[in-house]
């Protein structure tokens, strides 16, 4: 009994001894670095979006610039090299081989050779040989539009001459992903559009803008799918950058004033809102999707715009309050008076209505914005109703038929604004008076034929 149990004794500490693994491993010249844990293996991911323009070869770049396209912020090339640090507990030679423990991988000739127990060691390898594990990869990595090469390999140090990882050396694995987007740009009005957000609504706040109505490529209005998210093997949408811009849409580009959201599950960003802006100027917004690599891709198709008024081109900062105001993707922040206002406890309209998102609450922010608060006067009514609406609003969202009565009352003045709005306020006041009059001659005929009929 005691015999047997010091076989499996034995057994244990040399099955120990040969899964010993190395220490303070760290990983740079890469897109991204997953460092290990106590049930996963550590991985290196490469980013290929964009053109490889890095000045200096041997190291990533971000390729992200004043242009409308994919890009990574460390873009990997086949000369680009990975740098890999560790510690080991034992000394002898260093070595590198694919996941069989045996067939040798040669690092660049300016990694250590040989370790010395608890000094740092240094591995260099080219990410064109990390590449050349996965047996798809011929020459480098060209995976090719939404392609990827995947696999892993050892490094570590190993007691014997051998030049294989045996029992009693130290070594670790690390897996590798390289990812290749597609060129595409992503538009939910298309049949078959990429993976990551297709498509989203702007709504103006107080030196911010509200995102909301997100939609994916298998959602509708009201529906995200996590599988919209999901690219290929490792490789996720795990980001959105809101790129925008004070000029057109052709200028909002990855590189320049972006936000970048986090993806925290398929019905959550880490905040829906981008602060930090300008009141009383007008933005336009674009999106790109991020994946794990860190590619910045599946950029928001121009084609998608839709906007009245509004182009690809058109520099926004001359286009009219009503073009800025009914285009989902530009906004203008505003000083919180009221409508703009996202607490939804006061304000008649917004109590009648629901919602401060609501179409004709739209066309009476545009209204209020270019026509009231441009003026004193304006101004000094826009504060005395927001000073005083609140009472009734709080009547008004309990009962749905103080709704409907509001409703009602609330739409000749939606119809004025809208004239003012499209048609100058001037003609606004003409057709209004027009209408008055016609409706007062109407009840006045209505009036004479009941009397007459009386008689």
């Amino acid at each position: 009994m005691i015999k047997t149990l010091s076989f499996a004794l034995l057994f244990t500490l040399l099955s120990l001894q040969a899964s010993a693994a190395i220490t303070n491993l760290n990983i740079s010249g890469v897109s991204r670095f997953t460092a290990a844990t106590s049930t996963a293996t550590p991985i290196i991911f490469g980013g290929l979006a964009g053109a490889f323009l890095c000045p200096d070869t041997s190291a990533t770049c971000n390729n992200c610039d004043g242009t409308y396209t994919q890009c990574n912020e460390a873009r990997i090339g086949d000369s680009v090299v990975a740098k890999i640090t560790f510690v080991s507990a034992i000394s002898g030679t260093v070595l590198v081989t694919k996941d069989d423990d045996k067939t040798e991988i040669t690092p660049k000739s300016s990694s250590d050779t040989s370790a010395t127990a608890g000094q740092t060691i240094t591995v260099e390898l080219f990410w064109g040989d990390i590449c050349d594990i996965d047996e798809a990869a011929v020459g480098g990595c060209s995976p090719g539009a939404g392609g990827l090469f995947n696999g892993s390999f050892k490094v570590g140090v190993t007691k014997g001459s051998s030049r294989e990882f045996e029992s009693g050396d130290e070594s670790q694995k690390i897996s590798f992903q390289v990812y290749q987007p597609d060129l595409t740009t992503n538009s939910c009005l298309v049949a078959n559009p990429e993976k990551g957000l297709c498509d989203f609504e702007i709504k103006a706040g107080d030196e911010k803008v509200i995102i909301t109505d997100r939609k994916t490529i298998n959602s509708n209005a009201s529906e995200v799918s996590e599988a919209d998210f999901v690219v290929t093997g490792l490789i996720n949408i795990e980001a959105v950058r809101f790129m925008y811009s004070e000029v057109s849409f052709d200028s909002t580009s990855p590189g320049f004033d972006f936000v970048d959201l986090l993806v925290v599950n398929k019905d959550t960003l880490s905040q829906d809102t981008i602060t930090g802006l300008k009141n009383d100027t007008n933005y336009i917004f674009s999106f790109a999707n991020i994946d794990t690599a860190g590619n910045v891709s599946y950029l928001m198709d121009s084609t998608s715009l839709g906007c009245a008024g509004i182009t690809a081109a058109t520099n926004i900062a001359g286009s009219s309050v009503v073009d800025i105001t009914n285009c989902p993707y530009t906004a203008r922040p505003q000083i919180v008076v009221g409508l703009l206002g996202e607490d939804l406890n006061c304000f008649i309209a917004t109590a009648a209505y629901g919602t401060h998102f609501s179409a004709k609450l739209n066309t009476l922010r545009a209204f209020r914005n270019q026509f009231l608060l441009t003026n004193r006067p304006g101004l000094l009514f826009v504060k005395w109703y927001y000073k005083y609406g609140s009472q009734g609003s709080h009547y008004i969202k309990e009962s749905s038929f103080l709704k409907i009565l509001t409703q009602v009352l609330l739409w000749p003045l939606w119809a004025f604004s809208y004239l003012a709005l499209n048609l100058g306020l001037i003609m606004a006041f003409i057709l209004s008076f027009f209408s008055l009059y016609t409706l007062f001659i109407i009840a006045k005929r209505v009036r004479r034929t009941k009397r007459r009929a009386l008689c």
